[in-house]
């Protein structure tokens, strides 16, 4: 397959994060494509009805998750961390399986622990989740979980249940293609703030997770100490991210049947230099 190559025409989050990120850290699998966002948020809500939503709205959706989740923490305007987030991030989506993706990265300007993402390839990590983070690994880790949400498009399914739950899957005739999308992407919207993920959707993209470490060259045992970290700390860290415990061992038990702890790259350094604490 071929690498990643460009991260462009990304809509408003690029817009806003001023970032062109052109090749990732390692060499990895599968390509990363320029996609018309403008287009398809401008005209996805025509081809939206109800439950019938394709893989070709999932920018729209993730266009609107961003919207919320960025109306309540900041983007960061730090050029240097924005960019090394978003090679890190192209190093472990150049591991995914999905060469259908543009994957876009960008941090959060807040405190709290924690990490988005939503339909089309946007991934956010918030700066306190940073500052709790030793080396690269780690952080490679962090966003290879939120990639494997979206390969496995959690927020899809989980956008579609919320439409179906208000009904608008036999309201297409009566409903706009706005008020149907919105819906969905409420649902979507307040799943990523407040709700958090199901847990057999954590372990999932915790799996993914562990195989696009190892395939980028990353040490997955770096993923694994964060997991522990945020276990012992108690607290709210990750509370959208839940079963903290159960999510440790069963990424514990993935890293040894694939033998891989401590067979790939932590560094620390690097992190160090591009990620102020």
């Amino acid at each position: 397959m071929n690498k990643p190559t460009s991260l462009l025409a990304r809509g408003s989050l690029l817009a806003l994060l001023g970032v062109v990120a052109s090749t990732p850290l390692n060499m990895g699998g599968c390509s990363v494509n320029n996609m018309n966002v403008g287009g398809l948020i401008q005209g996805g809500g025509q081809a939206i009805q109800g439950a019938t939503l394709g893989e070709k709205d999932e920018l729209a959706i993730g266009e609107s998750a961003v919207c919320a989740i960025t109306s309540q923490y900041p983007l960061s305007t730090d050029e240097k961390l924005n960019k090394y987030v978003n090679l890190v991030g192209l190093t472990v989506a150049s591991a995914c399986p999905r060469d259908d993706i543009q994957f876009c990265f960008g941090v959060l300007e807040t405190n709290e622990v924690n990490a988005f993402s939503a339909p089309g390839g946007f991934v956010l990590i918030t700066r306190g989740a940073l500052r709790q983070m030793d080396d690269e690994a780690e952080l490679a880790g962090v966003l290879a979980h939120e990639i494997g949400h979206v390969v496995l498009r959690h927020g899809f399914d989980v956008t579609k249940a919320a439409m179906q739950a208000e009904g608008l899957s036999t309201m297409a005739k009566s409903a706009s293609p706005d008020q149907q999308l919105g819906a969905g992407a409420d649902g979507l919207s307040k799943t990523l703030l407040s709700q958090g993920w199901a847990q057999p959707q954590e372990f999932s993209a915790d799996d993914e997770a562990v195989h696009y470490i190892v395939r980028a060259g990353y040490d997955p045992a770096s993923f694994e100490r964060f997991l522990k970290r945020l276990d012992q700390s108690g607290g709210s860290l990750m509370s959208t991210h839940p079963g903290k415990h159960e999510r440790l061992a069963k990424v514990s038990a993935m890293i040894d049947k694939l033998a891989a702890r401590g067979k790939g790259q932590t560094l620390k350094p690097r992190f160090a230099e591009n990620v102020a604490k």
